[in-house]
């Protein structure tokens, strides 16, 4: 489908990313929708210059493997999932100011089907403001919350602050029987 956008250019409508989430998934972390470079190499947060994975695997004190298979299982062993709020859209570029006639992933079901979810965070103000223009919180039953983007758009913030709002995941991920919160 092609159609006329607000910048007098052409574009096609982008597809996201499937879902990375298993039945021991306590945590979702869901972004807006994935940047070009994610979207051509098939991987979430594949931009280099995006801070995710580097405070993910800080958070979950792991060494980060670099390779995305292998960061895929380590998200699903320490359970937490990884998705966007938008499953379509039209766009050019990266920017999520440009994202345009989304079309909403269905968290809903993804809730129903994975029960064990507890708490969703929304990687930045956009992912939020997607998210509340189409679920309403609290009919969610879970625990969700905004915590700064890890975006190198969001330059105004540092790594350190923005690890020190990122870290409140591991009080989800982590059970009773292990003893609490390391």
């Amino acid at each position: 489908i092609l159609i006329g956008n607000n910048m007098n250019c052409l574009t096609k409508r982008k597809r996201g990313l499937p879902q990375i989430i298993n039945k021991k998934a306590k945590v979702l972390i869901l972004g807006s929708f994935p940047g070009e470079d994610s979207l051509k190499m098939r991987q979430y947060y594949a931009n280099r210059r995006n801070y995710f994975w580097k405070i993910i695997f800080k958070v979950l004190r792991e060494k980060d493997p670099k390779e995305d298979k292998q960061r895929t299982k380590i998200l699903e062993k320490n359970s937490i999932g990884l998705w966007d709020v938008v499953y379509s859209c039209f766009r050019k570029g990266s920017a999520d100011t440009k994202i345009r006639k989304p079309r909403f992933n269905n968290i809903t079901k993804v809730l129903k089907e994975y029960p064990n979810i507890k708490a969703i965070f929304l990687n930045g103000s956009k992912a939020n403001r997607l998210f509340d223009s189409k679920f309403l919180k609290n009919k969610l039953n879970v625990h969700i919350e905004l915590l700064p983007s890890t975006s190198p758009a969001n330059a105004g913030q540092t790594l350190t602050f923005k690890y020190s709002k990122w870290k409140k995941i591991r009080r989800f991920i982590i059970s009773k029987a292990q003893g609490g919160v390391k």
